[in-house]
């Protein structure tokens, strides 16, 4: 259910100039990046889509919650690695701009979506006053492995690694067509989401490879030529998925607040 803001948050844009807000540590290096304002304020009602995107001098933001964007800023791929949250940051949606001081851009420029998304980072301890720990908690999840008919995978032939081209592209009614990428990655990207809990690669087989798969969801195969997600896997790549439980790094919010003008 959508729980509109308080009357004046709902006609309140809370912009602040904070010369300005050094960017969070990312990838282990202070990346140089500093924010010259920071706007939030709560979405227009009515608004359905939600947009998450870079331009070239701000991270943009519009419609989503507070859970969606510290979920963002930490990387995190399983909505059980974020707790603690009161209701409101769970369904209040607010739209955010920070601009990156002038100097910076070029800065900016050169860091990759998850840096940049990094830096919201400073926005939520900023304007959101989030305080938080790490936890690690057990959860049941899923481990693929290979089948006892083996690998059905064929191998990405050479080059391979970081810099080669990768596809990823589903299309039609759920049809994977995928080039150059590694089991771990098959797990993070499609098979956490399908199997709808957290998947770790525990195949063993290394290096990168081209894939395609096609499956179905429940009441999404009308024809019933369609398997689904797990009898796709073991038919058609010679994987399986088996039962585990799993250890996941859970972000424990200790505090957050409603941004509020200075």
């Amino acid at each position: 259910m959508k729980i509109r803001l308080d009357r004046v948050l709902s006609i309140v844009s809370i912009i602040c100039s904070v010369g300005p807000v050094q960017a969070q540590n990312v990838d282990g290096i202070t990346t140089p990046v500093s924010f010259s304002a920071i706007s939030v304020k709560p979405s227009a009602d009515g608004v359905n889509r939600a947009l998450y995107k870079f331009t070239g001098d701000s991270i943009l933001d519009v419609n989503n919650t507070v859970a969606t964007l510290i979920s963002i800023a930490y990387g995190l791929q399983d909505s059980r690695a974020l707790t603690g949250l009161p209701k409101w940051a769970l369904e209040e949606k607010f739209d955010v701009e920070a601009k990156v001081e002038p100097e910076d851009m070029e800065k900016f420029a050169g860091l990759s979506a998850p840096q940049k998304s990094k830096l919201l980072q400073s926005v939520l301890l900023e304007r959101f006053g989030l305080k938080f720990h790490f936890e690690t908690r057990s959860f049941p999840g899923w481990a693929l492995v290979a089948s006892k008919q083996g690998s059905k995978l064929t191998p990405a032939p050479l080059p391979q690694g970081e810099g080669s081209k990768k596809v990823w592209k589903i299309t039609g009614q759920y049809q994977l067509e995928a080039e150059n990428v590694t089991i771990a990655e098959l797990c993070r990207m499609l098979l956490s989401t399908e199997a709808q809990s957290l998947t770790i690669d525990q195949t063993g087989l290394p290096g990168t490879y081209n894939l395609t798969l096609s499956w179905h969801r429940d009441g999404q195969n009308e024809n019933g030529d369609v398997p689904d997600i797990f009898t796709a896997v073991k038919e058609q790549l010679g994987l399986q998925l088996v039962p585990k439980q799993l250890p996941e790094t859970v972000l424990v919010v200790d505090e957050i607040r409603r941004p509020t003008p200075n």
